[in-house]
């Protein structure tokens, strides 16, 4: 509709961790910062970029902290923002679709008991055509965070898990999360398979958010015809739900 207000989710170009950042800087030395560490990337040495961090949970040394940092790429933005006042609408707010994966599966049930608890730590791994990040969480606090690079498309069938499962190891291993939420939101890997091969002790939790996918991530409105519902992905479900403590930029 004319003259509503939007919020936009955009995919996640970047997401990263700046450690040792003394205590006394204020708000606005942290976001130059933060931007000096973004321009060394290879997205925003070519792009501005439109920054958002926020304070880790928790930190080892008194005399420092350290930020989770996030950015989009500022003329995006500016484009989304003209054609949306063209349209006589505003954008209202920018978030990043790693905040919306993480609403989309408190909403759906799949991680709903593990970020209820503010003490119980699980880990979250996104599995993507790239290779995948690991996320160490708390509740609903981002405790730390990883990425690691895989070319999956140069791999052929069994591979591509073994690959994953070489690869992420040592970390599962020594992780102490009780639970493991694998998402995958390619084509290539099935969750459900994945979550087989990977050595964890903990519950391991499969989600589908591709081809593999056999039913709808949630019940969904009967106005939406059942050969829609199962291809609404897990970021598109985040986007329309409630504020958590997930921010937005």
């Amino acid at each position: 509709p004319k003259k509503a207000n939007v919020y936009l989710s955009l995919p996640t170009v970047w997401f990263g961790l700046k450690e040792g950042i003394p205590l006394l800087l204020d708000d606005n030395s942290i976001n130059n910062m933060v931007i000096g560490e973004l321009e060394q990337t290879y997205v925003f040495k070519r792009k501005d970029p439109i920054p958002f961090w926020f304070e880790a949970f928790a930190s080892t040394n008194s005399d420092s902290k350290s930020v989770f940092y996030t950015a989009i790429q500022a003329d995006v933005v500016e484009k989304v923002k003209a054609i949306l006042t063209e349209m006589g609408s505003s954008l209202a707010g920018v978030s990043c679709s790693l905040f919306s994966q993480l609403k989309g599966l408190y909403v759906t049930g799949f991680a709903t008991e593990q970020m209820d608890n503010d003490s119980n730590s699980w880990s979250l791994m996104i599995v993507n055509n790239s290779g995948y990040q690991m996320l160490g969480m708390q509740g609903k606090r981002i405790l730390e965070f990883f990425e690691e690079p895989l070319p999956l498309k140069s791999y052929e069938g069994e591979e591509i898990y073994a690959a994953i499962e070489n690869s992420a190891q040592i970390a599962l291993m020594s992780t102490p999360a009780s639970s493991l939420v694998v998402i995958s939101e390619t084509d290539l890997v099935s969750a459900e398979i994945l979550s087989k091969r990977l050595q964890f002790s903990g519950n391991v939790i499969p989600v589908e958010d591709n081809q593999f996918r056999k039913e709808p991530l949630m019940e969904m409105s009967l106005n939406i015809v059942p050969e829609d519902q199962i291809k609404v992905s897990m970021h598109s479900i985040g986007s329309f739900a409630p504020d958590m403590v997930f921010p937005q930029v």
